[in-house]
């Protein structure tokens, strides 16, 4: 489930919205396919175990969605001749850079 890293809120469908809220806030997206941990106190507060491969699952499909929505369309543009090849290429990188994986960073 999308995840943000920083205090647990969990989301069931990622979205535009999500992903461009992240980025603002410099929130970490996650994929966390376990329960969250939170203390056993009267309060329970989250703990944050999430790991650096939950972050990258995270951050792969942050990626996958916006290739989808953004680099895609550009691509299928520059196979009509509407659109460049440097306009694809420069959308991918623009997605990588905004959306580096841990590995890469």
């Amino acid at each position: 489930m999308i995840t943000t890293k920083e205090n647990g809120v969990q989301y069931h469908k990622l979205n535009q919205i999500i992903i461009d809220w992240h980025f603002k806030t410099k929130k970490t997206i996650a994929w966390v396919e376990r329960p969250l941990n939170y203390t056993e106190a009267e309060e329970p507060e989250y703990i944050d175990d999430i790991t650096p491969e939950e972050v990258d699952e995270g951050t792969r499909r942050v990626r996958a969605f916006l290739y989808r929505e953004q680099s895609d369309p550009i691509y299928m543009k520059w196979q009509r001749g509407e659109a460049t090849e440097q306009e694809w290429l420069d959308a991918v990188e623009a997605i990588k850079i905004a959306w580096p994986k841990i590995s890469e960073a």
